[in-house]
C-alpha cells in the first residue's frame, strides 16, 4: 500500500492526479491501514485471553486449511478447472 500511495502522491505532485481525488485516495488507504491495525490489535488481545493451546490449535487448523487449498487446487488443475491464484 505504500509503494502505491508514494507513486500516487507522485501523480498529485506532477498534477496527474487532482487534489480531491488524492484527498479521497488517501483518505481510503489511511482507514484501511486503521481497520488492519485495529483488527491485528483484537487478534493479538483474543491470542492472548485464549492462551497458547487455543492459539497453537487455531494455527494448525490454518495449516490444514491451507494443505487442502493446495490439494484442490491441485486435482482441479488435473481436472482442467482453472482456480485464480491464493492471496
Amino acid at each position: 500500500m505504500g509503494k502505491r500511495r508514494d507513486q500516487v502522491y507522485v501523480h498529485k505532485l506532477n498534477r496527474v492526479i487532482s487534489e480531491e481525488r488524492w484527498r479521497e485516495m488517501s483518505g481510503a488507504w489511511t482507514s484501511q491501514a486503521d481497520q488492519i491495525a485495529k483488527t491485528i490489535t483484537e487478534l493479538e488481545a483474543a491470542l492472548l485471553t485464549s492462551g497458547a493451546d487455543d492459539a497453537r490449535e487455531a494455527f494448525e487448523l490454518l495449516e490444514q486449511a491451507s494443505e487442502l487449498y493446495g490439494a484442490i487446487r491441485s486435482k482441479s488443475r488435473r481436472e482442467g478447472l482453472i482456480l485464480p491464484p491464493p492471496p
